[in-house]
């Protein structure tokens, strides 16, 4: 089994590295921009998937990690504009950090629906705060994000959204999807799992359960922070609507779909629900309503997400085989 995974892994990374060479430029920045998502829905789930901890208002991490790039970026910051990607990464995997750390203090004292609500009034905050202090954010205009260096190497405006970037979007993504792979595997991943179990367990054979889920939230609000870094310099622009309560919707939805309790759950989930929701957009202006449908269609028949379906089934077959 595990060598049939290796086999899997090696196919789809040849795979990816080849795509832009093959499918047209439009399609290399949307398969980009799916990949920012895919990190921002990965560290969504150790919080929802892995402790079990439903948030409303996770999109507050998204915007956080774009709004960080783009006003690093201010052409009122003068000489001290940092233009380094990999700088402007730093810089907003630590904002998400601080700010998720206060949040997950305030937020963790609570579960079920009123921890995801309590979530649902932050994002609600913010966003407010994004279109009220317009000096400061743009207001609804948003903030202009220009071209970064990555790697020491600026490249044209084309050459960089359509070609270099997706390879440095898919490093980052591979890195990522690595370490929570191992964080999963850890000791404390399995704590997290037993908190999500029964929490009142867990605390009684000493797992201390309200640290456990603040770590697992900042880690949440690290992707997320990460998730947004990446995708601000591919949409040009950062504006409030990257964080909304429709935003944070999302990635629950792409958590459900890919299925929750599987690794790569997320990861599916993000590449279904964003790439279904630009076909079915090119097609029609009544785009959510079809997208309701079809979210609805894939919730009913595949009830454990895409991935529990396939884990199922290939679990089955592999018995049968044996």
């Amino acid at each position: 089994m595990k060598t049939k995974y290796i086999i899997a892994l090696i196919i789809g990374l040849l795979l990816a590295s080849v795509l832009p060479l093959v499918i047209p430029k439009y399609y290399t920045y949307v398969l980009s921009v799916t990949i920012c998502f895919a990190i921002y829905a990965l560290g969504y789930n150790i919080l929802f998937g892995r402790t079990g901890l439903l948030s409303f208002g996770h999109a507050l991490y998204l915007g956080i990690g774009a709004y960080t790039v783009a006003a690093l970026m201010r052409p009122e910051l003068g000489p001290y504009r940092i233009f380094s990607m990999e700088l402007l990464l730093l810089a907003a995997i630590v904002t998400s950090a601080i700010v998720g750390l206060g949040v997950g203090a305030l937020c963790i004292r609570y579960t079920r629906i009123f921890f995801g609500l309590i979530n649902l009034g932050f994002v609600m905050v913010w966003h407010a705060l994004l279109l009220k202090l317009y000096h400061i954010t743009g207001g609804t205009d948003g903030l202009p994000v220009y071209i970064p260096s990555t790697l020491g190497i600026t490249l044209p405006y084309e050459t960089f959204r359509t070609f270099s970037f997706y390879y440095y979007v898919l490093a980052v993504f591979l890195i990522v999807t690595y370490v929570m792979w191992r964080i999963y595997n850890s000791p404390f991943g399995l704590a997290l799992k037993a908190i999500r179990e029964n929490g009142v367990r867990a605390e009684f054979i000493g797992i201390p359960v309200g640290r456990y889920r603040l770590a697992a939230y900042v880690i949440s609000a690290i992707y997320g922070g990460i998730g947004g870094a990446l995708w601000a310099p591919l949409s040009g622009q950062v504006s409030p609507d990257v964080s909304t309560w429709l935003t944070s919707g999302d990635v629950v939805m792409m958590n459900i779909l890919g299925g929750m309790f599987n690794f790569a759950g997320p990861i599916v989930g993000a590449f279904l629900f964003y790439n279904l929701k630009i076909q079915i957009m090119h097609f029609t202006t009544y785009w959510s309503f079809i997208l309701g449908l079809s979210a609805i269609f894939f919730v009913l028949v595949f009830p454990g997400g895409i991935m529990g379906w396939l884990s199922t089934k290939m679990k089955k077959f592999y018995g049968q085989k044996a």
